[in-house]
C-alpha cells in the first residue's frame, strides 16, 4: 500500500498536461456577389473589406470555407473552384459537378446541392473521389448545413430533411412547415433556416426540437456562422447582415455597399487544443530489475478547430534511464481537427527501487509541451531454473546491457534496439562417496613416502573425474531485447 500511494502521490508530483489553446483569433468572412461576379472578403469586425478578392468568379451562387481554402459553386460553369484562404492559390474546377448551387464544408468533404437533379453530391477537400450522386432524390433546394454526424438541406417542396453523414436514413420530413428553405447554417448545437417566403430566419436544435421561426426578421439569400455570429447576405439591401447568437446586437447593415451578394461563409477561429487519454503512465506491478514491462500507451488527440503541430517527444528527469520510448507516431507531426497519434512507454528499471521521469511533448497550442509523468517500481527478479540435466543450480546474475544497435532512422526519430543478458548457470548434485574403514586403517599403516605416492596417484585420478564434472557444468545465457524509439538530434 505504501508502495501504491508513493507511486500516485510521484505522478501528482509529475504531471502537468498543458492542454489549454491559444486565444481564439478573429474570424473571417468570404461571400459571392452576383453583381460583379467576384468573391469578397471582411474581417470580422468589419474593420477590413476588400470586395473583389476574386473578381472572376462566375455566378457564385454558394460558398463554404474549411479555414485553409474558401469554395464557391459556379452553376454555370458545371464546378466548383476553390482559392487559398489569403487570395491566392485560385484552382478553377477544383470539383466537376453538374449544376452545383448550395455548398458545404464538414471534416475531410465537400457537400453541394445539385440544381439540375435536386440531389447531393459529396467530394474530398483535395478534389479526389467525387460522389454526384452521394444522396439521390434528395430534392434538394439550394440549401445544405452539415454537422459531424449529419446532413440538413431545404427540401423543393418545403421543409428540411435530413440525413446520417454516411447519407443514410433520411428523413424527408424532419422540420416541416417551412415554405421555402432557400438557406440552411448550423454553430454545432443549432440549425439555422432562411424561411426566404416569409423573410425571416428560424432556428431549431439538432434533433429538430425547439423551433422558433422569428428567430430573426429578415429576408435572408445565404447563411453562415463563425464562433459568434450568424451572418446573411441581403440581396434588397446589397448589405451582409449579422447578430449575435443569442439573438442580440442585430446590424442588417454590416457591410453595405455588396452588388446582389449570395453565398456567404465564415471561418471560425482557429482554436488548437490537445486532450491526453492518460495523464500519467503507472506501472503497478513491481518489475525485475533489467527486465521489460509490458508497453503502456497514451494517446494524444487534437480536439480544437485548428491544426496543431507538435514537436519531439522525449523522456527526461531522474529515472529516464528506466523507461523506454518504444513507439512513436507524434514526433514532428501535424494534427489536424479529430486526429490522434500514440506514443508506447515500457519500464525497464536498472536499479532497485521507486523510479519516476517525465515523458514530453511539445506543440504550438497555448499550453505548450505536454507532461506525462512516469512511475514504476524495481526489485531483484525471481531466481531462474537451471539449465541442462542434474539438479536445479543457483542462476547468475543479470549481465550487463547489450549495446544499443542501429535503426532506422527517418525525419522524426531513431529506432535502436536495447537488450539485457542474464547468465545461468546449471552445477550437477554432489554425490557423498563412503570410505570404508578398512581403507583408512590400511592408509594409516603405510610409511610416509607410501602414503604420498598413494596421494599422487588419488590426485592422478580425480583430475580426469574434475574435467568430466566441469564438462557436464552447463552456461546459458538469456537475452532480452527491445526496440527503443528516440527523437533525432540532428
Amino acid at each position: 500500500m505504501r508502495r501504491a500511494r508513493t507511486l500516485v502521490a510521484t505522478l501528482v508530483a509529475i504531471v502537468t498536461a498543458a492542454l489549454a489553446g491559444a486565444a481564439p483569433a478573429a474570424a473571417d468572412i468570404w461571400w459571392g456577389s452576383l453583381g460583379t461576379q467576384s468573391i469578397g472578403y471582411a474581417s470580422a469586425d468589419g474593420s477590413t473589406v476588400d470586395r473583389g478578392v476574386i473578381d472572376s468568379a462566375f455566378n457564385p451562387n454558394g460558398v463554404a470555407t474549411d479555414g485553409r481554402h474558401v469554395y464557391w459553386t459556379e452553376i454555370g460553369l458545371n464546378t466548383i473552384s476553390r482559392m487559398d484562404a489569403d487570395g491566392g492559390g485560385m484552382r478553377r474546377y477544383h470539383v466537376r459537378a453538374t449544376a452545383p448551387s448550395g455548398i458545404a464544408v464538414a471534416g475531410e468533404h465537400l457537400y453541394w446541392t445539385q440544381a439540375s437533379d435536386g440531389a447531393i453530391g459529396r467530394a474530398r477537400l483535395d478534389g479526389s473521389e467525387i460522389d454526384p450522386g452521394f444522396i439521390a432524390g434528395a430534392a434538394a433546394t439550394r440549401g445544405i448545413a452539415v454537422t459531424r454526424d449529419h446532413i440538413y438541406w431545404g427540401r423543393s417542396g418545403g421543409g428540411v430533411a435530413r440525413a446520417t453523414i454516411n447519407g443514410v436514413g433520411t428523413d424527408a420530413s424532419f422540420l416541416p412547415g417551412i415554405a421555402n428553405p432557400q438557406a440552411l447554417a448550423t454553430d454545432g448545437q443549432h440549425l439555422y433556416v432562411s424561411d426566404v417566403g416569409n423573410a425571416r430566419i428560424g432556428r431549431a436544435a439538432l434533433d429538430g426540437s425547439g423551433y422558433v421561426p422569428a428567430f430573426v426578421n429578415t429576408s435572408a439569400h445565404s447563411l453562415a456562422v463563425d464562433d459568434g455570429h450568424l451572418y446573411w447576405t441581403d440581396q434588397g439591401a446589397a448589405a451582409i447582415g449579422r447578430v449575435r447568437l443569442d439573438g442580440t446586437g442585430v446590424e442588417p447593415l454590416f457591410i453595405n455597399g455588396v452588388q446582389s451578394p449570395a453565398g456567404i461563409a465564415a471561418a471560425a477561429a482557429r482554436v488548437r487544443t490537445l486532450s491526453l487519454s492518460a495523464s500519467g503512465l503507472a506501472f503497478p506491478a513491481p518489475q525485475g530489475l533489467q527486465t521489460f514491462s509490458a508497453p503502456a500507451q497514451v494517446t494524444v488527440t487534437a480536439t480544437g478547430n485548428g491544426d496543431v503541430t507538435l514537436g519531439a517527444a522525449h523522456i527526461s528527469g531522474t529515472g529516464s534511464a528506466d523507461f523506454l520510448l518504444t513507439g512513436d507516431d507524434c514526433s514532428r507531426r501535424v494534427l489536424r481537427s479529430g486526429e490522434a497519434c500514440t506514443l508506447s512507454v515500457r519500464f525497464a528499471p536498472v536499479m532497485l527501487g521507486a523510479h519516476s521521469a517525465e515523458l514530453s511533448l511539445g506543440s504550438d497550442t497555448g499550453g505548450g509541451t505536454l507532461r506525462i509523468g512516469l512511475a514504476g517500481t524495481a526489485i531483484v527478479p525471481a531466481t531462474g531454473a537451471a539449465a541442462g540435466g542434474g539438479s536445479s543450480g543457483g542462476s547468475g546474475g543479470p549481465g550487463a546491457s547489450g549495446a544499443g544497435g542501429s535503426g532506422d532512422q527517418t525525419g522524426r526519430q531513431v529506432t535502436r534496439t536495447r537488450c539485457v543478458t542474464n547468465t545461468l548457470t546449471s552445477t550437477p548434485a554432489k554425490k557423498r562417496k563412503r570410505t570404508s574403514g578398512r581403507r583408512k586403517t590400511a592408509a594409516a599403516k603405510r610409511p610416509a613416502s607410501a602414503t604420498t605416492s598413494a596421494a599422487q596417484r588419488a590426485a592422478a585420478k580425480t583430475k580426469p573425474a574434475q574435467r568430466k564434472k566441469a564438462a557436464r557444468r552447463k552456461t546459458v545465457e538469456r537475452k532480452r531485447c527491445a526496440t527503443v524509439v528516440e527523437p533525432r538530434t540532428h
